[in-house]
């Protein structure tokens, strides 16, 4: 009865904590920051979370932690490349050392994402699914085109990425069924990709493809952790994520091709 009372809290914080992947973490600035376009990258961003950067191009940045330890440990392994215990301690010998202070804690989503949309240097991190557009907007917004490691691609061109996400049947150069596997309309990343590799906006893409009666509906994959899965176990899918996640040994990134 007693190891029954000892483990009884551990098995309910094991049943309720919701693991968060890396991939599935986005870092994020209010829709009219001016660190939007500054050209305020991946590096700059870890210098900022580890207190060695206050400032960018005159505008005071101001980082904040989410409550959420699953999700502040998906950050900072997927962008400090930090486990969540390093990064805690590098805060205590810092705080101590230099008097700085630790990025504050602002609460859970909805709490970081109106203190971006409300502080012009603020920059946070939520899911990628609790982001509200009308708020804020990726900090990052770099992405890649993967597809399943057994494909012999090692390139994939421009007018392929066209057809297959806009519904129409394609196939890779060695016979096999393109499997395209999109992110939901609203994501950053779907944004990023629409504009850069099919010229056209998300909706554009699913305007052009409603008009079409021989166009197949896309899969569409709420976080790209599930994206990578996909795409892990179909030898013809072809997918995309942020550039900054990490693949799995069944997925490689290709560049895309005029």
């Amino acid at each position: 009865m007693r190891k029954v009372v000892l483990a009884f809290p551990v098995l309910l914080l094991a049943c309720c904590l919701e693991a968060a992947a890396p991939e599935d973490v986005v870092a994020i600035i209010g829709v009219n920051s001016p660190l939007a376009g500054s050209g305020f990258g991946a590096p700059d961003l870890r210098d900022a979370y580890l207190g060695n950067l206050r400032f960018w191009k005159g505008v005071k940045v101001s980082p904040v932690d989410h409550e959420d330890r699953a999700v502040q440990a998906a950050f900072v392994e997927k962008y400090l490349g930090m486990g969540p215990s390093e990064y805690r301690g590098y805060w205590l010998k810092k705080s101590f050392a230099d008097g700085v202070q630790a990025p504050r804690s602002a609460g859970a989503s909805a709490d970081v994402l109106r203190t971006v949309s409300e502080n012009p240097g603020a920059i946070g991190y939520v899911r990628a699914g609790d982001l509200n557009s009308s708020l804020a907007t990726l900090l990052i917004t770099d992405f890649r085109v993967i597809v399943n490691a057994a494909n012999p691609a090692t390139s994939v061109s421009r007018h392929l990425l066209k057809d297959a996400f806009s519904g129409l049947a394609s196939k890779w150069p060695n016979g096999l069924p393109v499997s395209p596997v999109d992110l939901p309309l609203g994501n950053p990343v779907r944004v990023a990709f629409s504009r850069a590799a099919l010229a056209m906006s998300p909706e554009q893409v699913a305007a052009a493809t409603s008009k079409r009666p021989d166009a197949a509906p896309l899969p569409v994959r709420s976080y790209e952790s599930h994206v990578i899965s996909s795409v892990a176990e179909n030898p013809g899918a072809v997918g995309y994520v942020s550039g900054s996640v990490r693949l799995v040994a069944r997925v490689k990134s290709v560049p895309i091709r005029d």
